[in-house]
């Protein structure tokens, strides 16, 4: 592992989360929070929560929940789950070393994840500091054919890029009353190619789909439509390199970004909710555990 989590006050302890992970509570921060949301467990479950608070049910299980709200121990699981990936990607990778904008990138990740410790919700400042150190990773990548990408450093973008996707569908499932969808290469095609009226506009609510869907479905596209042509333009990543470390970048550039808008809306809609919050009742993933 990268580093220690020892010490992070975001973990419970098994007894609190037997007690307390049935129920949780999803709000408005307290003024002066850098996140726009915040989660906590809530203790006494179901029975301490009014009969007018607005409640969900998830669909499925949330990676993001079951990790105790913890991003770093979310990172690291999903870490130890590519640890096979990443060992068929050293193989064929050297490491090279003093290249600035690939070591910024590393350090980069390794901020990004110790600073949500015991953190609620996501600090945009550290996400798009994140996010420029990808663009000017990839601009190197782009430019210097000779660069050669570190496997450890694809592997960590990797697992970032499935942690921040974990949390995107608990937002995603959050705006639906609790239903995460699971798409399928075919219902995303058809949702991505759908457009309305005469002009063919395309459709603005099409809600989230996981990007590592999103980059197969533009690059078999680009061809027939101008609207996958190209990718967005504040992406400096040449168009449609059929590899494995610009899909990389693009996806996890993107989940980030996704994870702030969906952050928002989620903002949004605790607004509207009576005292700005809601809540997930876990208890039935808790009952099939037990």
């Amino acid at each position: 592992m990268l580093y220690s989590l020892a010490g992070s006050a975001a973990l419970l302890t098994k007894a609190g989360r037997e007690a307390a992970v049935k129920i949780v509570e999803v709000a408005v921060p307290a003024v002066g929070k850098a996140a726009k949301i915040s989660f906590r467990f809530v203790k006494g479950g179901i029975d301490a929560v009014k009969n007018d608070d607005k409640k969900i049910t998830l669909s499925r299980e949330s990676a993001v929940i079951t990790n105790e709200l913890s991003m770093p121990s979310l990172f690291l699981e999903e870490q130890q789950r590519q640890f096979e990936c990443l060992q068929v990607v050293n193989e064929n990778v050297s490491l090279v070393y003093g290249q600035n904008e690939l070591l910024f990138l590393t350090q980069s990740i390794q901020y990004f994840v110790s600073s949500h410790i015991g953190r609620e919700g996501i600090d945009k400042s550290i996400s798009d500091a994140l996010q420029f150190d990808i663009l000017a990773a990839a601009k190197q990548v782009q430019v210097n054919e000779k660069l050669r990408f570190p496997g450890y450093l694809r592997h960590m973008c990797d697992s970032l890029s499935q942690t921040v996707r974990e949390y995107n569908q608990l937002y995603d499932a959050i705006l639906n009353d609790g239903h995460m969808r699971e798409w399928s290469l075919e219902e995303a095609r058809a949702k991505m190619c759908k457009t309305l009226g005469p002009g063919e506009i395309p459709d603005f609510a099409t809600g989230y789909i996981p990007y590592d869907l999103q980059i197969v479905i533009r690059r078999e596209l680009k061809d027939e439509s101008p609207r996958f042509a190209r990718l967005p333009k504040a992406t400096p990543i040449k168009d449609f390199i059929n590899s494995p470390v610009h899909d990389t970048l693009f996806v996890l550039l993107h989940e980030l970004a996704a994870l702030e808008s969906l952050e928002s809306q989620v903002n949004e809609r605790l607004l509207r909710l009576p005292g700005q919050k809601l809540f997930i009742d876990m208890a039935r993933y808790m009952q099939k555990e037990e």
